[in-house]
């Protein structure tokens, strides 16, 4: 896997609350917040092309430039098949 696969592999992981490096315990969530100038921003959006993630636009206006995000079936199938890979992140 190259380091953008882990690197999206671990903010699948986070998004539904399994604990990294390599993906321990069940999901509990369904959800990951970033800032349009965050550094996971761009990997978020390639997971939606994939077909990983889904946007939600919330609109919050104390909250300017967050955008939510939800794994999908096919995101959660993808980190499934990669539970035990080690993406290197505590």
């Amino acid at each position: 896997m190259c380091p953008t696969e882990l690197r999206q592999l671990s903010i699948l992981r986070h998004a539904l609350g399994l604990k990294d490096p390599v993906g321990e315990g069940e999901p509990y969530r369904n959800h990951f917040a970033s800032h349009i100038d965050g550094s996971d921003y761009n990997d978020l959006n390639e997971m939606v092309a994939y077909g990983y993630m889904i946007r939600k636009d919330v609109k919050l206006t104390d909250m300017d430039g967050i955008i939510y995000y939800s794994v999908t079936e096919a995101g959660k199938r993808y980190v499934n098949e990669s539970k035990g890979m080690n993406t290197g992140k505590e």
